[in-house]
């Protein structure tokens, strides 16, 4: 006979149990979640945030084409998300300019460092030494947090020395004061409790996991559990449970290998030495985070994509430095942005094959493409470069290209505020409310 669980119910064997998805069996005939606690949110698809952040923007007419009639068209830069079907899964938001993160004050502050630390916050920064600032303010990926009761999660992409310090200039706890930054995919997985820092299966109790039991299967600890547990569902939960087991076992894969797996390149000293290679560190990302929004560990997760070199590029040089690199290597320059794109793009087609109820992740999230600089060569920090993807429950109509020339970058956080339901009238500095025609 099929029962009814809690969404907080665990499938024990790994530490303190591993979380499951949003089963059948945890709602009620309403739709509303079993057994949830008087006044709190019993509705069962839970919105997600997710900010994607790049370094160093691109060439305009890559981003966008403009007509003679002052329209836009795609840019080639975007062809990623059409070659994997999303087409019709986010918005082109044009126009919007981030002029307010810059001013005569940080004069000596250079505007790609004041773009990274306001992109997310919406604030001035200030300047604590010659060139050198710090962020004011609670970024927004934060906030979403706060306001939904999960603490947010903020990630990179593996990298050393030096870009390590870029990477962590994005998500904000307080002035002066970074958020805590999972900078590998291990360590994200010791944040979620899957593994511990070697990759390791957690085991139950506080004893060590052995040699012999060193990187066992995730499903060896859990199959007795699960058996159990598998007997009382039902078929469609049964499926979903079966489903969720594989994928944690694959997460568990992915996460071993960007430890063991290094960049292979033609130009060795254009990456540092023990960069996980981009690829295998990005699937083992893209699993945790599906995972920890499919399993409501967190609703609201920020992803910088750093600041490392080019791998393909054959030049001792950082991503700030190719970018100023003026009108020289624009075919590489446009492999590159389409490769951050792709990136995004696998992060958007794991959440839409999450599928939860009769929707999936994507369509009840909220998640945001952007650059802390429109055009790195240019120092420009006009028509920022936006995309939006997923309906936010309904709240947002995809598939649209939205001009909004001239008007406050923040506009877009306090939009992004009111898909997720909050009732925020400004966000950061001179916002004025919510973009017209974005959010219903």
């Amino acid at each position: 006979m099929a029962i009814s669980l809690n969404r907080r119910a665990v499938i024990k064997g790994v530490g303190a149990g591993l979380a499951l998805p949003l089963l059948d069996c945890m709602m009620d005939s309403r739709g509303l979640l079993i057994g949830t606690a008087k006044g709190e949110d019993a509705t069962a698809m839970k919105l997600r945030y997710f900010a994607f952040v790049i370094h160093n923007g691109s060439p305009d007419d890559m981003w966008a084409k403009t007509a003679s009639n002052g329209s836009y068209t795609q840019g080639i830069a975007l062809q990623p998300l059409n070659d994997a079907g999303l087409a019709r899964d986010f918005n082109q938001i044009m126009g919007l300019t981030a002029k307010h993160l810059f001013n005569d004050t940080l004069v000596d502050l250079i505007t790609h460092q004041a773009g990274q630390l306001g992109f997310l916050t919406g604030r001035i920064p200030k300047r604590i030494a010659p060139r050198l600032g710090a962020a004011t303010g609670r970024s927004i990926d934060m906030v979403m947090g706060d306001l939904q009761g999960k603490p947010a999660i903020a990630t990179t992409m593996p990298r050393t020395g030096q870009d390590r310090n870029v990477n962590t200039q994005m998500s904000w706890a307080a002035d002066g004061q970074q958020s805590p930054m999972n900078l590998s995919p291990q360590e994200l997985a010791v944040t979620l409790g899957i593994l511990d820092k070697d990759g390791n299966v957690l085991t139950p109790g506080p004893v060590s996991v052995t040699t012999s039991t060193k990187q066992k299967n995730i499903l060896d600890f859990l199959k007795d559990d699960a058996n159990r547990l598998r007997a009382k569902l039902g078929a469609a939960d049964k499926a979903r449970l079966d489903q969720h087991l594989t994928s944690v076992a694959e997460l568990q894969k992915a996460v071993v290998s960007s430890m063991t797996t290094t960049v292979s390149t033609k130009y060795p000293d254009a990456v540092p030495r023990g960069t996980p290679s981009d690829d295998v560190a990005l699937d083992a990302m893209v699993k945790l985070i599906t995972y920890a929004f499919v399993t409501d560990k967190t609703r609201s997760v920020s992803f910088d994509v750093g600041n490392a070199t080019p791998h393909f590029v054959q030049r001792d040089c950082d991503d700030h430095e190719f970018s100023h690199l003026g009108g020289q290597n624009l075919e590489q320059k446009q492999y590159y942005i389409q490769e951050k794109i792709r990136y995004f793009a696998k992060f958007l087609t794991a959440f839409k094959n999450a599928t939860e109820g009769g929707s999936n992740i994507l369509y009840n999230s909220a998640c945001i493409f952007g650059s802390d600089i429109s055009d790195g060569d240019r120092h420009n920090l006009d028509n920022a470069r936006i995309l939006q993807a997923g309906n936010a429950g309904g709240k947002i109509v995809t598939g649209r290209m939205l001009d909004y020339p001239g008007i406050n970058f923040n506009n877009f956080h306090v939009s992004m505020l009111k898909a997720m339901g909050f009732d925020n009238k400004q966000f950061g500095t001179d916002s004025t409310g919510p973009l017209m025609g974005l959010v219903s």
